[in-house]
């Protein structure tokens, strides 16, 4: 580069991220943390190294950490599909139907044709329905509704 360097921060953050997606496929969570890590580091800017992190902390089942990471890509690109599907994702993980079912929603709004928004929409109205019939029934016994959110997040309610 001018500055002397030999690779730029984007595409050194490339690398890293690309890494980090590869160590996520052999599992290795603790190193592909690591690497997403680094990725953010070298070019804090773009979204898919955020994307990227948040995809291998929601594999890690840490959905507080996913959910702040997708938070840091939509702040770098707010129209991404995958941003948004990824932060239904999390919200399904995390126990929070309620919310999710409004980002599938969302994406459906800004894309009709997106399969996987509309299979998880389907999938969440199904169970919201079913639990719906079944308190209606009275020969059940009552149950009681819980909010199975598993982290408080700004902005959710479920």
């Amino acid at each position: 580069g001018a500055d002397g360097t030999l690779s730029s921060a984007a595409f050194l953050a490339d690398v890293w991220r690309n890494l980090a997606l590869a160590q996520l496929v052999i599992e290795d969570l603790a190193q592909s943390t690591r690497s997403a890590r680094e990725a953010s580091a070298q070019n804090p800017t773009v979204a898919e190294t955020w994307s990227t992190l948040a995809l291998i902390r929601l594999s890690a089942d840490d959905v507080e950490g996913a959910w702040y990471a997708y938070g840091e890509a939509a702040q770098r690109q707010p129209d991404s599909l995958e941003v948004l599907t990824g932060q239904g994702f999390t919200l399904q993980q995390a126990g929070c139907p309620q919310a999710a079912l409004q980002v599938f929603s969302a994406i459906l709004n800004l894309d009709p044709s997106n399969l996987v928004a509309q299979q998880q929409y389907r999938q969440l109205l199904q169970v919201q329905q079913a639990l719906l019939r079944s308190l209606a029934d009275p020969n059940n016994e009552p149950a009681t509704v819980t909010n199975d959110c598993r982290i408080l997040l700004p902005g959710v309610t479920n």
